[in-house]
């Protein structure tokens, strides 16, 4: 089932939908985002300051962002995505792993 048929089954409004899938996401997202985030980085043999400088962070933020202590921007996500040079499919699974589902 995917999210409009949910919210047809629900007989709810676009933005309760937008809310229960944050919701049900963010208990997702703690485990889930920083263990994606390590694995990208890690199969590209970055270290965490290397993906900090091409991503134009600090070292302390992909630390973070790692450990679970930082949630991510959609604006992180991409800076991310293109430093890491992610397919198409990874970052749609890192997206989704930060709590960014597409409505589709």
């Amino acid at each position: 089932m995917n999210l409009r048929e949910l919210q047809n089954a629900l007989g709810i409004t676009d933005d309760q939908l937008h809310y229960l899938a944050r919701v049900l996401t963010r208990f997702q997202q703690d485990t889930h985002f920083p263990h994606t985030l390590r694995e990208y980085r890690e199969k590209r043999h970055l270290s965490r300051y290397r993906l900090a400088r091409r991503a134009g962070l600090s070292p302390s933020a992909i630390t973070r962002l790692e450990k679970g202590q930082r949630h991510p921007t959609r604006t992180t996500l991409a800076k991310l995505t293109l430093a890491m040079n992610l397919t198409p499919e990874e970052t749609h699974q890192l997206y989704a792993a930060a709590g960014y589902l597409p409505l589709s």
